[in-house]
């Protein structure tokens, strides 16, 4: 059996495609957390805020502008996840492709006479 000249180049884009899908996956768990975060100091502060008034009308008014523009973030996160995955795809079909145009290669050089 005769070594494979493209392990390296496998190996490579292997890492490569591992360390981009990881580095995906963490900037989605940053995006999560960070809105996560954001949602729990402004409910925090809207119970504050109505403890303080006591206008139980205002804070409803309040909480559904919130309410509203959260849904607004997390249709932004929807979108932001829905890029990721598609970043993702992108990445697997490039890996497809490389692994084909590896074959080939690795093919044509079996097939070359022996100099």
């Amino acid at each position: 059996t005769e070594p494979n000249p493209f392990a390296a180049f496998e190996s490579s884009v292997a890492t490569s495609l591992k360390a981009l899908q990881l580095a995906i996956s963490a900037q989605h768990e940053r995006l999560l957390s960070e809105q996560d975060a954001r949602l729990r100091s402004e409910w925090a502060a809207q119970r504050e805020q109505e403890r303080r008034d006591g206008s139980e009308r205002d804070s409803f008014v309040e909480l559904e502008a919130v309410a509203k523009r959260l849904r607004a973030e997390n249709e932004d996160l929807r979108q932001k996840t829905a890029s990721i995955a598609a970043m993702n795809f992108a990445l697997k079909s490039s890996n497809a492709v490389l692994a084909q145009e590896r074959d080939v290669l690795s093919a044509r050089l079996a097939a070359a006479p022996l100099m």
